[in-house]
């Protein structure tokens, strides 16, 4: 299905917590449609349609008013970001009123797990228990991110469970693609998968493959495909080094956004040396060359062309 095609309502990422403050407005796009998001004086996000209902110019391109509306830059009219509704159009007389025709789309949003999300369906739907729940826990380093990469979101989805390396950038670190640990499992509400990871200092050295990897890559995708909580962990010590939450969005048919946030712990004894300092991050872009040669095996499962009975015996097929 295209990014801009119809589908069911959901919770779409718009932006880090962090990059949205009350200095001014920012814009963003999801399934081709347009959002203007801000916070108004009491510190509270706020998302409208994009564009003004008097000549259609864009309201993220405006200002944030003294009293917390979103001013478009054309003409100066100001909105209400609670409920869109026209407040201010300054070349009406003092006796004048505003028609109540004169409003724009407003949409339900949520500040969450450091994220701000938007529900883009009516406001009156918007149903909390839905937002995604992928907490970062605390770590002597932190770190997050946001950024656009050219892959429809469905193929960016389909690549993070095929060749997670050709997206997860974590320095020092080596993702093994072609090593799953186990076949593909739901748990909770997710598609799990894991693969063995190395240190890339180590890797660099062998020879042989070992009969156990130091490092192993745990990807759980909700079944949205719209989040994943990512860890790197030590399996032999049954220890987290790095946590990450990723989430993901369509922006149009050929471009996704990627929203992440992280924290890591380094490791003990002898690993010390060659992990260094942890972190976490996404690629720019992916090669299309190694893209060509994944196999597509996880994402098949995901996608239901391969029945969860061949991962999951005993239990029936989607």
């Amino acid at each position: 299905m295209s990014a801009t095609q119809s589908r069911a309502a959901a919770w779409q990422p718009l932006s880090l917590s962090s990059r949205l403050d009350a200095t001014a407005p920012r814009g963003r796009m999801v399934a081709g449609r347009r959002y203007a998001l801000f916070r108004d004086l009491a510190g509270a996000p706020r998302v409208l349609e994009d564009r003004c209902a008097h000549r259609k110019a864009p309201l993220s391109l405006g200002r944030i008013t003294p009293e917390g509306w979103l001013e478009c830059p054309y003409h100066g009219w100001s909105y209400s970001g609670e409920n869109g509704d026209c407040l201010r159009i300054p070349n009406l007389a003092s006796h004048e009123t505003i028609p109540g025709k004169y409003c724009v789309g407003h949409f339900a949003c949520a500040e969450h797990d450091g994220l701000i999300f938007v529900w883009d369906g009516p406001a009156a739907g918007a149903d909390r228990s839905r937002l995604p729940d992928c907490p970062v826990p605390p770590g002597a380093a932190r770190g997050e991110g946001e950024s656009l990469i050219t892959l429809p979101w469905t193929n960016l989805v389909a690549t993070l469970l095929d060749a997670p390396s050709l997206l997860l950038d974590i320095p020092r670190v080596t993702l093994i693609d072609a090593h799953p640990l186990g076949e593909p499992v739901e748990e909770g509400g997710r598609l799990v998968v894991e693969r063995a990871a190395d240190w890339t200092s180590t890797a660099r050295r062998r020879r042989r493959t070992p009969a156990e990897y130091p490092l192993a890559l745990r990807v759980a995708l909700t079944l949205d495909g719209r989040a994943a909580v990512i860890a790197l962990r030590e399996p032999g010590a049954n220890r987290v080094l790095l946590s990450a939450a990723l989430h993901m969005a369509p922006v149009s048919d050929c471009v996704s956004a990627l929203y992440w946030r992280w924290s890591a712990t380094p490791p003990g004894g002898k690993a010390a040396a060659a992990a260094g300092k942890l972190a976490f991050s996404l690629r720019p872009g992916v090669d299309p060359a190694a893209m060509v040669a994944v196999h597509p095996y996880v994402s098949s499962v995901f996608a239901g062309r391969i029945p969860w009975a061949l991962t999951r015996p005993g239990v029936a097929a989607r």
